[in-house]
């Protein structure tokens, strides 16, 4: 009886994320996932299945590290607005420094191909943009509780803007984006939306 394949799980889905996100699903054939992972056919069937199926495995992982880096970016600050800020600095960073087929979020990609037509993908993608809108609410909430918000202001209005600004870089990420014209954005708008003390204005501002 044949040996199972031995591979690093993380590894495979890693390796294949990037086809998918530089191919599109039905650009990237079996044979570009195999190739770039090393598995044979039997290997890379027993272990996830069909093609949909691996293909939603890496949304999965990929959501899942997108959510841990917005969180880690938020509790290594003790300003909330700060993390929210550093969260969305490094957004702009991927995007202008990646090659051009890596510089829009595999969401927004998966969701311009998919999402009208895979009801899986579609509830996967909404369930991902619903967390990371939770995620920022929380954010601000613990900001108005610090008095950096006016509590007059509505989070939940403030979370929705937020997060289609973020999602917003990345579709520009799809084009020839400017780094100084996006960071010149985020500074306007985080400055309009927030009472910052002129310390950490400035802060945000450099």
């Amino acid at each position: 009886m044949a040996r199972p394949a031995e591979f690093n799980r993380e590894d495979v889905v890693q390796k294949s994320l990037i086809v998918f996100r530089q191919k599109g699903y039905k650009g990237a054939s079996m044979r570009d996932l195999e190739a770039v992972t090393g598995l044979n056919p039997g290997s890379f069937y027993a272990a996830f299945g069909n093609k949909h199926h691996f293909f939603i495995e890496t949304l999965r992982y990929f959501y899942q590290k997108v959510q841990l880096s917005f969180t880690d970016s938020l509790s290594r600050h003790a300003n909330p607005i700060m993390g929210l800020r550093a969260f969305f600095d490094s957004v702009i960073e991927c995007v202008e420094s990646n090659e051009k087929a890596e510089r829009c979020c595999y969401m927004i990609k998966s969701a311009l191909e998919m999402a009208a037509t895979d009801e899986q993908v579609a509830q996967l993608m909404n369930a991902h943009f619903a967390e990371m809108e939770h995620i920022i609410y929380e954010a601000l909430a613990q900001a108005q509780q610090q008095t950096l918000i006016r509590q007059h202001r509505d989070l939940s209005v403030l979370s929705k803007l937020l997060i289609n600004t973020l999602y917003g870089i990345n579709v520009e990420g799809m084009l020839e984006p400017d780094k100084h014209k996006l960071q010149q954005m985020i500074a306007l708008l985080f400055n309009e939306l927030f009472d910052l003390q002129p310390e950490v204005a400035t802060q945000l501002n450099h």
